[in-house]
């Protein structure tokens, strides 16, 4: 949630919401547990320390005119210990008395880190796009390479993504030629795309995904190919169309997380 108002945080405690408020009389919108847009009042009597811890008031209660009993404290950081809240997780900006003062949201959780893998053909003659299988996910980048591999290869826990090595992916009847990153330097969440041969590109053949599978459009920070595709184009638009950079590539300059398509060949 975000609120403007002078020294102002929501939080949870208590398991109750609560809003705390350092002003003479503030009234602000808030989110209810229901996501409702509730109305809040609260006063600081002078001579009363700066910071005080009230409940939300429902928006029955405010349309009655109902006000809040506040709990006072000296600090902030005591204000929001009291509802059983963390400090660090708040960034208060500095304000001078009286000004309005913008509280920054507290930091979501980080997004999960998946391995998926999917299996795509060679491009067939006068064809734009491969056949593709369905992308399958895992929770190990070890379990997704033993999948993508035909369980040739079982990587040790300790290898990270970005440790990869021709290799350490060959000999297998399954080639991964390519994996993407979501993050710079070959960190993050991977997608493995293999072929079902021991040739990749080394035969000459080519391979094209005119669209990203679900998560992955405009998500790549960067790219290493294998199976002897040495150049793994990622184009900025669909059906390979705007800018584009050659990949393997650690970072993606102007093209980072740009990525709606890909080719691959020698």
């Amino acid at each position: 949630m975000r609120g403007k108002l002078l020294r102002a945080v929501v939080g949870e405690g208590m398991g109750k919401r609560k809003i705390l408020v350092a002003a003479a009389i503030l009234m602000l919108a808030g989110a209810t547990a229901g996501g409702v847009a509730a109305a809040v009042r609260a006063q600081n009597e002078p001579g009363n320390p700066p910071y005080a811890v009230g409940r939300a008031l429902t928006e029955e209660e405010a349309a009655a005119g109902v006000t809040v009993q506040a709990q006072y404290f000296d600090s902030f950081e005591e204000a929001l210990q009291s509802i059983g809240a963390d400090p660090e997780d708040f960034d208060v900006n500095a304000a001078d008395e009286g000004e309005v003062n913008q509280i920054a949201d507290p930091p979501s959780d980080p997004e999960p880190t998946k391995h998926c893998i999917v299996q795509i053909e060679p491009l067939k003659p006068g064809e734009k796009a491969s056949e593709m299988s369905e992308a399958t996910c895992f929770d190990s980048f070890s379990d997704a390479i033993y999948a993508a591999t035909g369980g040739a290869v079982r990587l040790a826990a300790t290898i990270q993504p970005g440790d990869v090595t021709q290799q350490m992916l060959a000999p297998a009847s399954q080639t991964v030629i390519s994996i993407d990153y979501r993050d710079p330097n070959y960190q993050g969440s991977t997608f493995v795309w293999y072929v079902n041969n021991s040739y990749g590109c080394n035969t000459g053949w080519s391979y094209a995904n005119p669209t990203m599978p679900s998560g992955w459009n405009e998500v790549v920070s960067s790219a290493h190919s294998y199976g002897g595709c040495n150049n793994n184009p990622h184009y900025e638009h669909t059906y390979y169309g705007g800018a584009l950079i050659f990949c393997t590539c650690p970072t993606m300059g102007v093209m980072n997380n740009q990525t709606s398509s890909e080719k691959w060949h020698r």
